[in-house]
């Protein structure tokens, strides 16, 4: 029985009017467990000039995709994979001790630097100031050891972020509880530590900064006067720190090519703030991102428990805008970039399922979110399946994204996982959500066969080099996404493991979108 046209016409005005509202996350193209039957995760990831991507790790396996494991609590894990997502390479690299990551780049010579921290003296490891150091790995293309280098006190140091600087060497940023061996200027409990090293990793110089408390540093990027901008936590006022709000602030540091302080800005409330990720901005400026518990001082909108926080500032550090995101559970923003135009993606972890979430698949969630410009809700999507699953990368793939964090997941959206905790990546299709609606396309393609079985065929009068679909519910979910590159193509999607009844397809193309009702019986 062929179902009453008006209410397919109903259904479409729903669809269009929520469509109008709010954009749509793009669909899953792949995703893909790396690891073996221990503990591993994924920490970074970067898109590398083959097209492929390059994920800095922890690793404790010994089996499935590990090879090389050193012992201890874990290894720095680097993964070399290609467009899509299959494993070209990997390396363990260690000691016998705990070895982490936190950060990795692509060099200009094509091969690949980690940072992170080693309590370890042996395995690839050559030295070791006492407790934990920051280390700094040197890979060539193929993974083979280049060079390493440890740097670091009597006791704890860590890398946590690193890039490349216009000589070729390369700027770190990371916390010290030293005051001796590499580091001087110790100021507190810990200090955000700052280090310059040349092309080979030697250190030219390095900074702490810091008060009489705890700082601890996250994440830098690179500023348009040859500079770095530093971002972390601070918990004191003094020494370099002034206008502390309470307890844990967001820190941003400005610092000069020779390490000299320019500016700096504590961000926050009364309660606890952290940043664990920045990115510069085509305005000039920059995007932090972390959470907040705060719901004064600098801090409006929150929805209880912890948030996402993310704050837009101008290249001289003062705050244009910030905003909240999340529910009344826990909600930590770990990475953000900009898309061109100025939207952000916000990528981190959430329990919430109220608020701004509006699926939850169970334990903790990856959550990723678009902004507009000026901090505008664009749209939020969960990723996961029911046990613990985060995302603490993100990187923009030829008008999409790609993703790394870790999954204990096996339903859900994961599949293919290996046991403990797997590296998890994830590859979502062009962002084409943006597409306004366009009457004139619907009279440009048909679908057939409609009433279907399972899957339907769109057929174009005209051929189209690029089509997205997605399939949405009567409630408005997206249930199914594809994506179509080529001339000539006749895209089709599968309903066949969805219940019967009526849905919307969206059909995206570079002129415009559409959206037709299709019947599954």
């Amino acid at each position: 029985m062929r179902p009453d046209p008006r209410w397919q016409s109903l259904l479409v005005a729903t669809f269009l009017a929520v469509f109008s509202a709010v954009c749509q996350p793009p669909a899953v193209e792949w995703q893909r467990a790396l690891g073996g039957s221990a503990e591993d995760a994924g920490n970074a990831l970067r898109r590398t000039l083959d097209g492929g991507y390059i994920i800095a790790g922890n690793t404790a396996s010994t089996n499935g995709d590990v090879t090389g494991f050193h012992g201890g609590l874990a290894d720095v894990w680097v993964v070399k994979l290609d467009s899509g997502g299959q494993l070209e390479w990997q390396r363990a690299l260690g000691g016998t001790q705990n070895d982490f990551s936190a950060a990795v780049i692509q060099t200009s010579d094509m091969g690949f630097v980690v940072a992170g921290g080693t309590s370890s003296s042996n395995g690839d490891v050559t030295s070791n100031h006492g407790m934990s150091d920051a280390w700094v790995i040197k890979l060539n293309a193929s993974g083979a050891l280049v060079w390493q280098q440890t740097y670091g006190g009597s006791n704890v140091d860590s890398a946590q972020d690193i890039i490349q600087t216009a000589d070729g060497g390369y700027a770190v940023v990371g916390t010290t509880r030293s005051n001796d061996g590499d580091v001087s200027g110790h100021q507190g409990f810990g200090d955000i530590w700052m280090l310059r090293l040349d092309p080979v990793g030697v250190l030219l110089w390095q900074r702490t900064l810091g008060s009489a408390n705890g700082e601890y540093g996250n994440a830098l990027t690179a500023s348009n006067d040859g500079g770095v901008v530093v971002v972390g936590t601070t918990t004191g006022n003094g020494g370099d720190v002034m206008g502390h709000h309470g307890e844990f602030d967001m820190w941003v540091v400005k610092l000069d090519s020779t390490g000299q302080l320019q500016w700096q800005l504590p961000l926050g409330g009364s309660m606890f703030e952290e940043a664990f990720a920045i990115t510069s901005t085509q305005d000039g400026g920059f995007a932090v991102a972390g959470y907040t518990d705060s719901n004064d001082g600098d801090v409006t909108g929150g929805q209880g428990g912890k948030d996402y926080w993310v704050v837009k500032l101008e290249g001289g550090g003062t705050l244009q805008w910030q905003r909240t995101l999340g529910g009344s559970g826990l909600d930590i923003g770990y990475a953000i970039e900009e898309r061109n135009g100025g939207d952000l993606l916000v990528s981190g972890i959430t329990t919430s399922t109220d608020g701004d979430i509006s699926l939850a698949y169970g334990g903790y969630d990856a959550w990723l979110v678009r902004l507009s410009a000026s901090g505008a809700l664009v749209w939020e999507q969960s990723y996961g399946g029911s046990a613990n699953d985060s995302f603490s990368g993100i990187e923009l793939v030829d008008g999409g994204y790609c993703l790394v964090g870790g999954t204990f997941s096996n339903d859900g959206m994961v599949t293919g996982h290996h046991g403990g905790g797997d590296v998890w990546v994830v590859k979502l299709v062009t962002d084409m959500t943006a597409v306004p609606e366009r009457a004139g396309l619907e009279m440009q393609f048909e679908l057939f066969p409609n009433p279907t079985e399972g899957e339907v065929t769109i057929r174009f009068g005209t051929p189209q080099a690029e089509v997205h679909i997605e399939a949405f519910d009567g409630t408005g979910k997206l249930v199914v996404g594809k994506h179509f590159t080529g001339l000539g193509i006749m895209p089709s999607i599968d309903l066949s493991g969805l219940p019967r009844g009526l849905y919307a397809l969206r059909i995206i193309t570079p002129d415009g979108a559409a959206t037709r009702t299709v019947v599954r019986h």
